[in-house]
């Protein structure tokens, strides 16, 4: 395992390694603190993590946190969801912000590059908004979203409420899915019909059936590419759902030392889509194989999970490569597993 502190006494919220790192080896790192501070770093060997480039993003947003990073498809970009009102895209070459996202009235919670085209990408917010930026669109530095979908997961009947938008998936460049910190409900938008945000959605009523209604909300979600969706829940357990129908399987994945309590939790996906990790209190991560997760209801599954303890701090934001793993704890330090994704169970 290596690990890197930077000297920063703030905690790691996120990391992300990428995409580069998905087909080769000693990819880089962005990660993000809750100081504002940006880090792009390489895993060098076991024992060593190179500092490449450090970004202070305090004179744009009074130092507030970075919730998540992610590296547009080239890895020329990335982008920036900030505990501010604003999201930013930073061009690394030229180490400047190309684009300042403002149409939120609060913070981001959860920060997307479309797959397939590097000038898409979403937010969701604690003002219970998605916002689409289209990055073609010309304004200067400044833009404004061509897509806002208000109060997106927020009761009908009830005007005045603001559910948290808490994560985003793209599925095509005209389709999203979405998740809310209030229910476990997840939604699916065809961004081509968003006139009103209760008619353009599809979703289901339907919760897991193993959750309390205390207990409900998601933090983050994944697409295990097999028709399942897998969520990250504020109970601390992860849950399957279809991803055609949108209603829960019945799978359901647990742990004692698997926490979702943190702002900043989330889920990660190997590339070879054979692991998913998540976070846990006093250190620990969890690894999980989640190859017989599927549509088919079995609550009697048990997969394989592994905990990687460190010594001490809780587990923020991931991030997988072709063979690592990366970790943002909140003690200041980044660590990268090596273990190689065929071994990691150990």
């Amino acid at each position: 395992m290596a690990s890197y502190d930077g000297g920063a006494a703030s905690a790691a919220t996120t990391c992300a390694f990428s995409n580069s790192s998905f087909t080769q080896k000693r990819g880089l790192i962005a990660a993000g603190t809750n100081d504002g501070m940006i880090y792009v770093l390489r895993a060098e060997s076991a024992q060593k993590i190179q500092e490449i480039g450090r970004y202070d993003t305090s004179s744009l947003q009074n130092r507030t946190a970075v919730f998540k990073v992610q590296w547009s498809n080239d890895d020329l970009k990335i982008a920036i969801a900030t505990g501010g009102k604003e999201a930013y895209v930073m061009d690394l070459h030229t180490e400047t912000i190309t684009a300042a996202l403002h149409g939120h009235a609060r913070s981001q919670k959860c920060i997307k590059w479309c797959p397939k085209q590097d000038w898409l990408l979403s937010t969701g917010s604690r003002d219970g908004s998605i916002c689409v930026w289209d990055l073609r669109v010309h304004g200067g530095v400044f833009r404004d979203p061509e897509i806002q979908i208000r109060r997106a997961h927020s009761q009908p009947e009830i005007t005045s409420s603001t559910t948290t938008v808490t994560d985003l998936l793209y599925t095509t460049e005209h389709s999203i899915y979405s998740a809310g910190a209030a229910d476990a409900i997840l939604k699916y938008w065809d961004l081509r019909n968003v006139k009103d945000s209760h008619e353009a959605a599809v979703s289901t009523e339907k919760s897991p059936s193993q959750m309390t209604k205390r207990s409900r909300g998601i933090q983050s979600f994944v697409d295990l590419d097999n028709g399942t969706l897998l969520a990250l829940a504020r109970d601390s357990s992860m849950y399957g759902y279809s991803n055609t129908t949108l209603a829960p399987t019945g799978d359901r994945i647990t742990s004692p030392k698997l926490h979702a309590n943190s702002a900043y939790a989330s889920l990660s996906l190997s590339p070879c889509r054979r692991w998913i990790s998540a976070g846990g209190a006093h250190g620990s991560g969890i690894v999980v194989n989640v190859e017989k997760i599927g549509c088919h209801g079995d609550e009697n599954l048990r997969p394989e999970i592994t905990h990687l303890e460190a010594e001490h701090g809780e587990v923020n934001g991931m991030s997988w490569s072709n063979s690592d793993l990366a970790m943002a704890y909140d003690d200041g330090t980044i660590r990268v597993w090596r273990s190689g994704v065929s071994n990691i169970s150990g």
